[in-house]
C-alpha cells in the first residue's frame, strides 16, 4: 500500500509535461524527481513532503514556469537553495525564476508541502 500511495503522489502531485502558451509546455527537462514523504502523522492522517526537481532549459529567456499540485498546502519553494516566491491557487504552483534561464541553463526546484 506505501508503494501505491507513493507511486500516486509522484505522479499526480507534479506533472512535467509543461507547454509554452500556460508556461506548461516544451521549455524545460526535468531529468530528476526526489520526492520525500513524512508518512509519521497516519492518525491525523496528515502527510509532509518535500518534492526536489532537477530541470534544465530548453529555450532561452525561460522567467517562471507551473507545476500542477494538487489540493496541497505548500510552505515554502525554493530555487537553488534560496528561498523563492511563488503563488498556488489549490492547483497550479506558480514560480519565477529569479534570473531568466537561457536554453542549457539547469537549476534545482525545493518544493516543501503538506496536507
Amino acid at each position: 500500500m506505501t508503494t501505491r500511495f507513493f507511486l500516486l503522489i509522484l505522479f499526480s502531485v507534479f506533472n512535467p509535461y509543461l507547454h509554452a502558451g500556460d508556461l506548461r509546455g516544451d521549455t524545460i527537462d526535468i531529468h530528476s524527481i526526489t520526492v520525500t514523504l513524512d508518512l509519521t502523522d497516519t492518525s491525523a492522517k496528515i502527510l509532509q513532503g518535500k518534492a526536489m526537481l532537477g530541470i534544465k532549459s530548453k529555450m532561452n529567456s525561460v522567467k517562471e514556469i507551473n507545476l500542477d499540485l494538487l489540493r496541497l498546502y505548500v510552505d515554502s519553494v525554493k530555487i537553488n537553495a534560496q528561498n523563492a516566491a511563488f503563488n498556488y491557487n489549490d492547483s497550479l504552483l506558480h514560480l519565477s525564476f529569479p534570473v531568466a534561464l537561457n536554453k542549457g541553463d539547469s537549476c534545482t526546484l525545493e518544493i516543501f508541502y503538506h496536507g
